[in-house]
């Protein structure tokens, strides 16, 4: 590789994705914008995925590696960032993939825009969909070249399910990732949105081109949506309490702990469909948030534990039927 400074450095964690890990890296290397290395991250594989990122031989590349794996990936791309010879930082998973002019779309952004955080619009794939599915704000805002954000308004966009940012298309300024931390590696799920969530709250906004310039391969993507989903120890929530300690406006601060409640809701479904939902399990969900889901899920925690199941599966035919 040259001497000379690249213009991004992106970064790949791998842990176990040898079946993917030509699809993901030959879409960094066919790249049409050239100014960047690769570092590919080796986060204690055991299934071969060490012996594959060796034969990749493009001088662009390093490679790193870590004795033991962490959760989502945040403490190897931590590595990543850290070790990064450039000035902005751009990431991808290690079974996803990027088309050839993702990064020139990103440097045109920048160059355009003079921002801090930019992305780009993609397409999600899986076995349920069937077909690639454009993500939702980009396909809202089709008519537009870029949509600039706003924390608040970002929050608003998230609220709205037309999630503006995913993992596989931003790109940031390294100095920012330094300054607000980086990935939270104690968080066992959510630890991206939690990253975005104090970025934005750090930079004021992010510039988001509408092109789909990558892919997210769903099916591929299981390990964190294996999990339990959390009610106790909430990364996304943890996120929220510290930025509501801040000077945010009263509309802000509500559409912060309406995202944060969003996130606890997976879990709160889950505990009612198992019949363990408690009272306790509701510290986390902001009331100011949401005070008819939180009423909701109290009463439903009141009830035997057999019942829940069934009152929560009548519910949901309830809803529908409305």
């Amino acid at each position: 590789m040259s001497n000379s400074k690249p213009y991004f450095s992106v970064v790949i964690p791998v842990h176990n994705k040898a079946p993917f890990l030509d699809r993901s890296v030959n879409s960094v290397i066919k790249q049409s914008y050239t100014d960047y290395e690769l570092l590919l991250i080796d986060d204690a594989s055991t299934d071969g995925s060490s012996v594959e990122i060796e034969k990749f031989a493009d001088p662009r590349i390093r490679v790193l590696h870590r004795d033991a794996p962490g959760a989502g990936g945040y403490a190897a791309r931590n590595l990543g960032v850290m070790e990064a010879g450039a000035d902005w930082v751009a990431f991808l998973d290690a079974d996803d993939e990027w088309y050839i002019d993702h990064l020139k779309t990103l440097h045109d952004l920048v160059c355009q825009a003079e921002a801090k955080v930019v992305a780009s619009g993609w397409l999600d794939i899986s076995e349920e969909m069937g077909e690639a599915t454009p993500s939702a704000f980009s396909a809202y805002y089709a008519e537009q070249e870029y949509v600039y954000l706003d924390f608040a308004r970002f929050l608003e966009e998230y609220i709205k399910k037309r999630k503006p940012v995913w993992t596989g298309v931003i790109a940031v300024q390294r100095a920012l990732l330094n300054a607000v931390g980086g990935f939270p590696e104690h968080c066992r799920r959510g630890g991206d949105t939690a990253l975005w969530l104090r970025l934005l709250a750090e930079s004021g906004g992010i510039h988001v081109a509408t092109a789909r310039t990558a892919v997210y391969h769903r099916e591929a993507s299981g390990v964190i949506r294996a999990l339990q989903p959390e009610t106790r120890g909430n990364c996304i929530f943890q996120t929220t309490q510290k930025l509501l300690q801040g000077s945010l406006s009263r509309r802000t601060r509500h559409q912060l702990m309406r995202v944060s409640n969003l996130h606890m809701l997976p879990g709160l479904k889950s505990r009612a469909l198992s019949g363990s939902l408690a009272v306790s399990d509701l510290a986390e969900y902001y009331f100011r948030g949401d005070w008819n889901t939180y009423i909701l899920f109290w009463f439903h925690s009141l009830l035997p534990g057999a019942l829940q199941p069934h009152v929560w599966r009548f519910y949901q035919k309830l809803k529908h039927l409305v």
